[in-house]
């Protein structure tokens, strides 16, 4: 058994040992796809990374989510941009960044017993924690969360996700 965890550090590590540099590196871009658990449902992203230096990213997310509160259907659009710093936890493989950002998007929900629809603007922002594992130099997988304050909405201002996703590195 310990041979086969020596293999496997020696094929995905030990190559990537020098690679930090092609990771976090000013000027690397990235595309994120990922999927949260919400509240009331679950939420799907779509992002752009762009590395400011090998500690700072800018972050710029649409998120879409939809869900049901009792007999309430809820449909939220967001765009989530966002700064963010990031640590080396275990290099040049692990990454901790912590975020923060702003928000703007709109929802509208619907009670299916009345059929009725209401929409309207949301704004506030959020904070977040994000942790990269890098299989090589483009892949790298995700685990987040984040913290949603949203006023002007009718529902809990408040939400919570928590999820997961892929990055692709584009040099």
């Amino acid at each position: 058994m310990k041979k086969i965890y020596i293999i496997l550090f020696m094929l995905v590590v030990l190559p990537n040992i020098n690679a930090q540099e092609l990771r976090h590196s000013q000027g690397n871009k990235g595309l994120d796809f990922s999927y949260h658990f919400v509240k009331p449902g679950s939420a799907y992203s779509l992002g752009y990374v762009q590395y400011l230096s090998s500690t700072l990213v800018l972050k710029v997310k649409g998120n879409y989510e939809k869900g049901m509160i009792d007999d309430l259907e809820t449909k939220i659009w967001q765009g989530l941009p966002s700064i963010g710093y990031s640590i080396q936890v275990l290099p040049p493989v692990f990454f901790l960044t912590g975020e923060v950002g702003l928000l703007i998007g709109q929802q509208e929900y619907s009670n299916v017993n009345f059929i009725r629809k209401e929409s309207g603007i949301i704004y506030g922002g959020f904070y977040g924690i994000e942790l990269e594992f890098y299989v090589n130099n483009n892949i790298a997988f995700l685990l987040n969360t984040q913290q949603i304050y949203a006023r002007g909405s009718d529902m809990s201002p408040h939400r919570f996700q928590v999820g997961g996703g892929i990055r692709l590195i584009i040099q």
